[in-house]
């Protein structure tokens, strides 16, 4: 993925990425989450891009709203907004996480037995 699309400005899905990656170490903490825990991305509603990105650096995430819900599956949520190096708002959006297991992993070890 390129950061920095034709126009000359982030693209979103960096900015998505970036508010993504804070939203899960937010809800990990929030939670009192283990490293070991694999917590994936179920959901994101409402995302908004309000304003370009132009530069990456000095900006802020900022997630709230941390709440926990026990249905046959655990799921974790909480809201994000990213904000550029002025205080504006670029992005939102509520985030959805769940535990589950590493398919990836185990699929890279059966591989490994053969």
């Amino acid at each position: 993925m390129q950061e920095v699309n034709e126009y000359g400005f982030y693209s979103g899905g960096y900015i998505f990425d970036q508010m993504d990656r804070a939203a899960l170490d937010y809800i990990r903490f929030e939670a009192k989450l283990p490293d070991s825990a694999v917590i994936v991305t179920q959901a994101v509603d409402g995302l908004r891009y309000k304003r370009q990105l132009c530069d990456k650096y000095r900006i802020s995430v900022h997630c709230f709203d941390f709440s926990k819900t026990e249905t046959p599956r655990i799921l974790y949520k909480c809201k994000a907004e990213i904000f550029d190096n002025k205080g504006m708002v670029v992005a939102e959006a509520q985030f959805t996480f769940t535990e589950t297991t590493n398919h990836c992993e185990i699929e890279h070890l059966e591989t490994q037995k053969d």
